[in-house]
C-alpha cells in the first residue's frame, strides 16, 4: 500500500472521529474568516483572530456531535435506497438541525463567556437561521445520503458546512 493511500486509510477509517472534528473545527474558522474578510474589507479593519479562534472552539464542539449522529443514522438506515434516504434527510432536518443550532449557540456561549445571553441570543436569531437551514440542508444531504460512502459524509458536510459557516458567522456576530 503506497504512503498516501494509507494515510486516507487511517483518517478516514481507525481515526475518523478526529478527522471529522478538526475537519469541522478548521473549516469553522475558514468560514468565520472568510466572512469577516468580506465585511471588514469594505471597513478596512483587520480580522479579529479571537472570534476566528472561538469559531474553531465551536467546530471542535459540533465534529463529535455530527460524527455520531451520522454513525448513528446509518447504522438505523443502512441503505442508499429512496426510502430511506428520504428518512435520513427528514430526521437530519427535524432533529439534527434544531440540536446543531442550539449546540452552535450553546459551545459559542461557553467559549465567549456569555452563557448569561445564550438562550435570549438563541430566541432571536434560532428562526431565521433554520429557515435558511431548510432551504440549504435538505437538498444538500440527499446527495449525502444517496450518493456518498459513510466514511466521507463529513468531509462533504463539513466542506458545505464551511459554506454555510459564513452565513452562521454573519448571523452569531450581527448585533
Amino acid at each position: 500500500m503506497k504512503p498516501v493511500e494509507l494515510i486516507i486509510k487511517h483518517l478516514f477509517g481507525k481515526y475518523l472521529l478526529v478527522t471529522n472534528t478538526v475537519t469541522s473545527s478548521v473549516l469553522m474558522a475558514t468560514g468565520d474568516f472568510i466572512q469577516q474578510s468580506w465585511t471588514l474589507s469594505k471597513e478596512h479593519e483587520k480580522i479579529d483572530w479571537q472570534r476566528t479562534s472561538h469559531m474553531m472552539g465551536v467546530g471542535f464542539c459540533l465534529g463529535p456531535f455530527q460524527h455520531l449522529f451520522y454513525k448513528f443514522i446509518d447504522e438505523k438506515y443502512p441503505s442508499r435506497n429512496l426510502k430511506s434516504v428520504i428518512k435520513k434527510v427528514i430526521i437530519d432536518q427535524s432533529v439534527c438541525s434544531p440540536v446543531f443550532i442550539a449546540v452552535f449557540f450553546i459551545s459559542s456561549a461557553l467559549i465567549e463567556n456569555e452563557i448569561n445571553s445564550c438562550l435570549v441570543e438563541l430566541k432571536k436569531k434560532f428562526w431565521k437561521i433554520y429557515l435558511i437551514d431548510c432551504l440549504v440542508w435538505p437538498p444538500v444531504q440527499f446527495l449525502n445520503f444517496f450518493y456518498f460512502n459513510p466514511r466521507y459524509r463529513m468531509l462533504y458536510v463539513n466542506l458545505t458546512t464551511m459554506m454555510y459557516d459564513i452565513f452562521l458567522s454573519y448571523i452569531k456576530h450581527q448585533v
